[in-house]
């Protein structure tokens, strides 16, 4: 199996913030429209060494006040996914 490219739109963070206060390894995506591929929001799930979800209330998240319709998490290019391309 392929590892996603470095540009896709998906992050690790070591130590992300929760609104909890609480803090821990996180991942971060990005989400853009489906379309016209403007930025909307970030999705972050905080989660264990183990990769399970950490025991944060809730562990994931989006950014407050922020829309996602019609919204992807790009972690292949277009092209990639349509054309097989890399």
């Amino acid at each position: 199996m392929r590892s996603a490219p470095a540009d896709g739109d998906l992050r690790w963070h070591p130590d992300l913030r929760h609104p909890s206060g609480k803090s821990g390894p996180a991942l971060v995506a990005l989400i853009s429209h489906v379309e016209s591929h403007k930025p909307l929001s970030l999705h972050r799930t905080w989660v264990q060494p183990n990769g399970k979800k950490a025991a944060f209330d809730p562990p994931r998240l989006l950014l407050a006040n922020h829309a996602m319709k019609d919204g992807v998490i790009r972690l292949w290019p277009d092209e990639c996914v349509t054309y097989g391309r890399r």
